[in-house]
């Protein structure tokens, strides 16, 4: 659904990625991961805690 509303312009561009990835670009930004978890049976959509160093 998504991909058809941004081909129409509703919808803004969309970048999906991995948990791995995510974390990965997180890292990179200078984030420390404090916990990752998933709550429900939705195993695609991590809910992370991620926090910058002072």
């Amino acid at each position: 659904m998504v991909r058809v509303l941004m081909a129409v312009r509703i919808a803004p561009d969309v970048i999906i990625l991995s948990r791995a990835e995510l974390t990965r670009h997180l890292i990179r930004a200078g984030f420390e991961i404090e916990q990752t978890r998933y709550f429900g049976k939705n195993r695609l959509s991590p809910f992370i805690v991620a926090r910058k160093p002072a």
